[in-house]
């Protein structure tokens, strides 16, 4: 079902748009008629919206770079938001196409991979220490995934005042024949 059949105004972005439905979503999004854009990395350029609650990627970024970046346009007015990302291993055969030909984008690919992967340790501890900053994990108050994790007691449902979240998600398992031959009337999600 779709944002808008559930009542909430959103809009789309993404590079190869017209310039007047670009500007039209970045004018809506800024004056708040748009509740919710749904966009690529294309979108974030420029804007410096204070009050974005919600951040969620549906894939993986190219680096911890790009996902510093991303993420960080949630809560520039220093109320909480949310920062979830989904990810599978479809992501990386995926951006390690882009960035077969460059060393360093592989090393920032294996980056960017090892953070989602990581379980133990708090998000905000790897991120600073991929920027070579130091973050005392004492100081996340349970606000990532694996900081809510840690010694847990109860049921994470309710506990967790996350505003970072990695959630593995399946690929779909599509045949060679579905892939040359599609049937138009299966839809795989």
């Amino acid at each position: 079902m779709s944002l808008q059949k559930l009542g909430i105004k959103a809009g789309t972005y993404h590079a190869n748009m017209d310039a007047k439905y670009k500007t039209k979503v970045h004018k809506g999004w800024a004056t708040n008629q748009i509740q919710v854009v749904v966009a690529t990395v294309a979108f974030g350029m420029g804007i410096d919206k204070p009050d974005v609650r919600f951040v969620i990627h549906h894939s993986m970024s190219k680096s911890m770079e790009n996902y510093y970046q991303e993420s960080g346009r949630a809560g520039r007015d220093d109320q909480k938001a949310d920062c979830i990302l989904y990810y599978g291993f479809g992501d990386i055969f995926r951006i390690s196409s882009m960035v077969v030909m460059e060393n360093v984008g592989q090393e920032k690919l294996y980056d960017m991979v090892s953070y989602c992967q990581n379980m133990n340790k708090c998000r905000r501890v790897l991120i600073a220490h991929h920027f070579d900053e130091v973050w005392d994990s004492a100081n996340c108050n349970r606000m990532c995934d694996n900081c809510c994790r840690e010694n847990e007691i109860a049921p994470l449902a309710g506990t967790c005042g996350s505003n970072q979240s990695i959630f593995w998600q399946d690929q779909p398992k599509i045949s060679i024949e579905d892939r040359i031959n599609p049937n138009p009337e299966k839809t795989v999600f």
